[in-house]
């Protein structure tokens, strides 16, 4: 019988500490010993923050205008909303979808957005709500336009990014608090 394919014993916890990281068991951090691994809870970042990151990222996207960088934020296979209910599946096609609209209706136009509340909903999971001011120099779509944006957001090897957005528009008799 020859030499075995599999490391030595001792080996194993240190060669299966990256796999166990990014896809067992993520917002864990592993602070090593020199004797064996032992697991630390990651401390969670604050939710405003994790949301204004990626918000940032689409405003300066929007604003550029640049569907790549607009997308940025989103998961490979985030799901997106827009304000008359298309929904986009996927970073790729939420990219395509915007090069559309910044081709054509929304040429021109810049965004503000702002994080209006954000809150954790565990370790690894954002819920947050984002308002929108679109400027619209001319055209159909002339003026002010505002939206209310919800993002779930959801970390993965140490790394934010948005699952899910709904952005939806405000009605200027619209319900509800803004």
């Amino acid at each position: 019988m020859g030499p075995s394919p599999w490391p030595p014993a001792e080996r194993l916890p240190h060669l299966l500490s990256p796999l166990l990281l990014c896809s067992v068991l993520p917002g864990l951090a592993l602070a090593q010993s020199p004797t064996r691994p032992s697991f630390v809870p990651m401390t969670a970042p604050d939710p405003t923050t994790v949301t204004k990151r990626a918000v940032r990222s689409m405003e300066a996207g929007w604003n550029a205008p640049d569907c790549q960088a607009f997308a940025a934020p989103f998961a490979a296979t985030a799901d997106f909303v827009d304000i008359r209910g298309g929904h986009y599946r996927g970073r790729a096609e939420i990219a395509r979808g915007h090069q559309g609209i910044f081709d054509s209706i929304y040429r021109g136009n810049l965004v503000s957005m702002a994080v209006a509340d954000a809150r954790a909903i565990g370790r690894n999971a954002v819920v947050a709500r984002v308002t929108s001011t679109l400027e619209a120099p001319s055209g159909a779509l002339g003026g002010r336009l505002a939206s209310t944006m919800t993002l779930v957001l959801t970390r993965a090897c140490r790394r934010w990014q948005i699952a899910s957005a709904h952005n939806t528009l405000v009605s200027p008799s619209g319900g509800g608090r803004p």
